[in-house]
């Protein structure tokens, strides 16, 4: 099944959202054992590491991969270079 570029670009959306809210809940239920200012701390730093280091980079790298047209047309659970084929299912 293909799918145009903003349909992908959304079904990629969706699906690490529901991921991100799975490792959200994880962390809200095993958080209230650890709670302090410096886990507090840890975290934010951690969060700030991840984002901006490293899935900041990943969704513009796929973003405009996308929309530039190179994944167009492609099956909707494919996603990723032509290298480097990564399988959301």
């Amino acid at each position: 099944m293909k799918v145009r570029k903003r349909t992908l670009l959304l079904i990629a959306c969706f699906v690490w959202g529901i991921a991100g809210l799975n490792i959200l809940k994880i962390g809200v239920e095993a958080y209230p054992a650890y709670l302090s200012v410096f886990h507090l701390f840890l975290s934010l730093l951690v969060f700030y590491v991840f984002q901006f280091f490293i899935f900041g980079r990943l969704v513009a790298k796929h973003t405009a991969l996308l929309l530039a047209g190179i994944l167009f047309g492609r099956n909707y659970y494919r996603f990723g270079s032509k290298s480097q084929i990564h399988t959301a299912l």
